[in-house]
């Protein structure tokens, strides 16, 4: 949702030309650098999550191959 609405807002403003009042632009662009700033955290928390998500499961595999072996 936050990519498609930041696709949208950049395409109603980008390429910025001579007749553009950058009063109107600059709000929009803030607005922009605001979704980048939060679909850039989503996907650092995702990232972190997988991780711990991969850590423990490698765990398990280790438990799991120990056990077997014996």
């Amino acid at each position: 949702t936050l990519t498609k609405l930041r696709a949208e807002l950049m395409e109603s403003i980008f390429p910025l030309d001579n007749h553009v009042d950058q009063s109107e632009a600059r709000p929009l662009i803030e607005q922009i650098i605001k979704l980048n700033q939060s679909v850039e955290q989503r996907c650092l928390d995702a990232r972190q999550t997988i991780q711990t998500e991969l850590g423990q499961f490698n765990k398990n595999k280790k438990v799991a191959a120990a056990y077997q072996s014996n």
